[in-house]
């Protein structure tokens, strides 16, 4: 295990060996840089990592980043097909993408995701409450369980969601078309709601 302070990256290319397991390891800003890995069949592995600085425009490889904590703003940014369980966000994730993830148990409470992707990611018990994810794609998640009180969802993506079973909405603000398609979701899995659906949503 070897645990590195790694300092600003600035257009930069960033190596790391997948052999090597960067734990409790600290990231500053990364601008307009790549984080890479020596082996595309393996994973980086940065398990509860700290990534103290804004992440803009940049590229962070596949990799597990268990009960790691991103603390500042993540923009027009990738981070995609990676093990995030129990990770928290602490800023705004804006126009990014966060596809095939496992994310289950993450905190993102009270930040926006607008205009980002997690398509497909698994989102098994992860705290969105009063989240902004206006414009999300949101297709084909795991909501299992999630928390999405006080969250915005209006013309969030949620076709073919692989699961929202006990998922918790409260005051949850949707548009009409997004309203529709959650209870077209329940229904299509005999989910029904026995109190009144205002309890639920807040429709626009």
């Amino acid at each position: 295990m070897i645990k590195n302070n790694f300092g600003d990256l600035n257009y930069e290319l960033l190596e790391l060996n997948t052999n090597i397991c960067y734990k409790k390891s600290n990231f500053s800003k990364i601008n307009e840089s790549w984080i890479n890995r020596d082996n595309t069949d393996n994973l980086i592995k940065a398990i509860k990592s700290n990534f103290d600085g804004k992440i803009i425009t940049s590229v962070i490889e596949p990799g597990i980043y268990t009960a790691s904590k991103f603390n500042d703003l993540i923009y027009n940014s990738e981070l995609s097909n990676s093990k995030l369980p129990g990770s928290k966000f602490s800023s705004n994730i804006i126009k990014s993408t966060l596809n095939m993830n496992n994310m289950r148990g993450i905190v993102a409470n009270n930040i926006s995701l607008k205009d980002s992707s997690l398509f497909g990611s698994d989102l098994f018990k992860a705290k969105l409450n009063g989240t902004d994810l206006s414009n999300c794609d949101l297709a084909s998640t795991n909501l299992e369980m999630a928390e999405l009180r006080y969250a915005n969802l209006t013309n969030t993506n949620i076709e073919n969601v692989e699961n929202i079973t006990n998922a918790i909405f409260y005051e949850t603000i949707v548009d009409e078309n997004t309203y529709k398609k959650i209870w077209k979701e329940f229904s299509n899995r005999g989910i029904y709601l026995h109190t009144k659906s205002q309890d639920y949503f807040n429709i626009l």
